[in-house]
């Protein structure tokens, strides 16, 4: 199963889909068979610039975070502001995809008090519009209630983390073969980093079998005497994030190990 949330105005000059925290490590290295986890999030905050409408000192900053598991999406955006005259204020984005714009709500500077904030998620405070892809969005900005732009910011390079990890699953050629395989990728400041692992046992000995990534053909590895094969890179070019589909099959074309993601 795939959730493509973490996909991919930023993983792909990546990948990004992202990736944040410096941990790869995976919860449990028992997956039963069958069941695949994938997880991914991201975080990243814009420093809002003060347009030629906004008053002298006006600053700005967003928060976006988003994180996926196993389908299930989280998103949120936090807006901070300081130095813009009292009144209602939109945040609005820029869609990465089309140029369009969305509203996301409005918050309120008082004549109190030049600090303001808003907070916009997918649990509480206000809702995130429907069909919200925090991985399609190109600028942040805050318009005054006539509609003029005080504050923008874009978003540039994603920093995030991907992983994902699914059971080795023996086909016609090698039925009680089983394994676990795992994808694990983090960008960082438009750095890639990419962890790739497959370990399966019970496979045909001494066997010769194509590698094939989303149906691709990507040549040819090898098991041992006994039945073991263990691969740990990537073939060069493969975004680990699109990865849905891993087959080893025999010469004849018969399958002999499967891994769905």
């Amino acid at each position: 199963m795939r959730t493509r949330y973490l996909a991919n105005a930023a993983f792909a000059f990546l990948f990004s889909t992202a990736l944040l925290f410096a941990s790869f490590a995976i919860a449990s290295d028992k997956v039963p068979k069958g069941n695949s986890k994938e997880s991914a999030e991201l975080k990243q905050e814009v420093v809002l610039t003060a347009t030629t409408n906004a008053p002298n000192g006006a600053t700005g900053t967003a928060k976006l975070e988003a994180k996926s598991k196993d389908g299930a999406t989280e998103s949120k955006i936090e807006v901070k502001v300081e130095g813009l005259a009292p009144g209602t204020y939109t945040v609005q984005i820029t869609k990465l995809s089309d140029s369009n714009t969305v509203d996301l709500g409005t918050f309120d500077v008082s004549t109190s008090n030049s600090e303001a904030s808003a907070k916009f998620d997918s649990k509480d405070s206000q809702p995130l519009p429907p069909g919200f892809d925090p991985m399609d969005i190109a600028s942040i900005s805050i318009l005054d209630s006539g509609s003029l732009v005080v504050l923008t910011g874009e978003v540039a390079t994603l920093n995030g983390k991907f992983k994902a990890k699914s059971p080795v699953v023996g086909g016609p050629a090698s039925p009680s073969a089983s394994g676990k395989a795992e994808l694990q990728s983090k960008v960082k400041n438009g750095v890639q980093k990419t962890k790739f692992k497959i370990a399966a046992k019970d496979a045909p000995p001494n066997a010769v079998l194509t590698f094939k990534i989303n149906g691709v053909d990507f040549g040819t590895v090898s098991t041992d005497s006994k039945g073991n094969l263990k691969l740990r890179d990537l073939p060069a070019g493969v975004d680990p994030e699109a990865i849905v589909l891993i087959q080893f099959d025999e010469a004849d074309g018969t399958n002999a190990l499967t891994v769905n993601f």
